[in-house]
């Protein structure tokens, strides 16, 4: 009689789901980003929308392209954040060409990101402090 193949597959996820490296390093940026949510939730912005107008202050009429890479984005990502951005009034794009554009905050989107700061600060100490307590 054949003897059946061994089923490592319980085995493999035991190892794969406790000790991967991206896993937990996903796990941790879900945890964290929805701590930043949360604090940002008044303002009515993401973390992710949050930094990205901030990205875009930083920046000065910044180029798309020039944007993406401080972000370590692809094009057509930013292009759909920095949409949602302007549907919401925050920054406007401005077309210089055929594939280049300049985006920059509209003063809704600069008070938007003053009134934000204080509740990301508070949220950034919460994260530094929970970092510094779990060693």
């Amino acid at each position: 009689m054949a003897q059946k193949p061994q089923d490592d597959t319980a085995h493999i996820a035991s190892i794969v789901g406790t000790g991967c490296r991206a896993t937990r390093a996903r796990m941790h940026a879900r945890r964290i980003t929805r701590a930043y949510d949360a604090a940002l939730a008044p303002t009515g912005l993401k973390s992710t929308e949050y930094a990205l107008l901030t990205a875009v202050a930083f920046l000065e009429n910044g180029r798309m392209h020039l944007l993406a890479e401080k972000l370590d984005m692809d094009l057509s990502t930013l292009s759909r954040g920095v949409a949602g951005l302007g549907r919401k009034g925050l920054v406007e794009v401005e077309q210089l060409g055929h594939r280049n554009r300049r985006v920059h905050l509209t003063a809704k989107g600069k008070q938007l990101l003053t009134m934000g700061f204080p509740l990301w600060q508070a949220a950034q100490d919460k994260e530094l402090e929970r970092e510094a307590a779990a060693g």
